[in-house]
């Protein structure tokens, strides 16, 4: 909309608004003007007129204390389960079938939950407001054939063992997002190397989705590290019931930027294979779900006596209800097993219960989680962790 297309609209709006129209007399075109420019101020601008530009984004911070029983400590970080971010997408028709489109988002981490420890509380790599490029990519889009993406991308198995109706990725993922730059006793060892998920990751690289056939999509990518996926994921609604699953299969030549930075450290492989899903349903009536996921991932060594394999999988199972009418309270009880096979041999496990609380009217979540960590290493102590704080998106 023009400068001048405004004005004549406010214009207009004032001269039929008794509120307004005795008060703004002969200065009325002035006073438009001021306010014309007030908008135009505070309005995102784009750089054609042919492409779409939407700005979004969110915070998400929390303060997390821990009890290992040897430290104790509280800490305020962003959410790693829902970090901070922000960003731009946009799109154009082509024509009725073809569509292309863009994606930067930026992510804004002034201390990762998962990468602080008892000697550094901004964490050893998103200390003092690091800024991080999470996507940069284009598409395009067909109806009939799906969708093309290159750039900064999601591998094709990124959140494939976070299916979730409820929300509850927000508090919770496989693996350990909040505390696992915490030490273990003496063994050596961080949580995050003791317990993790099997997905993908954000790459550079090419990604390929079909359309949609009955609720299921298949999905492939090839990126750095001659990684390549292929998904399988399913959506729909049946008998009263929403049911959402995903199941997927890569392979990486290479442990570098894989985000394999299991117990074993820094070790190069010459194969690295991952067999990963989840699956989670809602009753809509009531509420009540059930989220599960599992994966297997498998390393392989030029020699044989040093590969391994590595397990995991969970369950989480609650309620989600608007019972004060302000938006969803998801409560929920979860249970995470991890299990390394061969290389440092050991088995460890993670227990909790949350609460989160929708306000709708204000896109904003407010959560409160506990978690008691556990591994069967020689020295270690169980670590319990509070976490709360809030997540609001723009």
């Amino acid at each position: 909309m023009n400068r001048k297309v405004m004005s004549a609209l406010l214009l207009s709006a004032a001269m039929f608004g008794p509120a307004y129209a005795a008060d703004l007399g002969g200065d009325c075109c002035a006073d438009l003007e001021e306010r014309v420019a007030e908008l135009e101020a505070t309005t995102a601008r784009k750089g054609n007129r042919k492409v779409s530009l939407t700005v979004y984004g969110q915070v998400s911070t929390a303060v997390l204390g821990f009890d290992n029983g040897k430290d104790s400590d509280v800490f305020v970080v962003d959410n790693g389960n829902s970090p901070s971010r922000f960003g731009f997408q946009g799109s154009a028709k082509i024509n009725p079938n073809l569509t292309a489109g863009f994606l930067i988002e930026v992510g804004a981490i002034s201390a990762g939950s998962n990468d602080i420890s008892e000697i550094n509380d901004d964490g050893k790599e998103t200390g003092d407001g690091a800024l991080s490029l999470r996507f940069a990519n284009w598409y395009l889009d067909s109806k009939t054939i799906g969708r093309l993406t290159v750039g900064r991308i999601s591998a094709a198995m990124d959140g494939i063992q976070e299916v979730d109706l409820a929300g509850t990725n927000l508090v919770s993922l496989p693996g350990i997002n909040v505390g696992g730059g915490l030490g273990i006793g003496g063994t050596g060892l961080t949580w995050s190397q003791v317990m993790r998920g099997f997905d993908g990751d954000r790459v550079n690289g090419i990604r390929y989705d079909t359309p949609t056939f009955g609720g299921f999509q298949i999905g492939t990518s090839f990126s750095e590290n001659d990684r390549y996926d292929v998904t399988l994921r399913y959506a729909g609604e049946f008998a009263g019931f929403r049911l959402a699953a995903g199941i997927g299969y890569g392979v990486g030549s290479d442990n570098t930027d894989l985000g394999l930075d299991s117990a074993v450290g820094k070790a190069t492989f010459d194969e690295v294979t991952f067999t990963s899903g989840s699956v989670s349903a809602m009753h809509v009536a009531s509420g009540l779900f059930a989220t599960g996921f599992a994966g297997r991932r498998e390393f392989e060594h030029g020699d044989a006596t040093k590969d391994f394999t590595e397990t995991n999988w969970g369950l989480r199972a609650g309620i989600a209800k608007n019972w004060f009418g302000v938006g969803n309270t998801v409560i929920f009880g979860e249970y995470n097993a991890f299990d390394n096979v061969a290389d440092r041999g050991f088995e460890s496990e993670a227990w909790g219960a949350s609460i989160i609380q929708n306000v709708d009217a204000a896109a904003l979540e407010l959560f409160l989680s506990y978690k008691n960590l556990s591994v069967d290493a020689k020295g270690a102590q169980d670590t319990d962790i509070i976490f709360s704080g809030a997540r609001i998106k723009f």
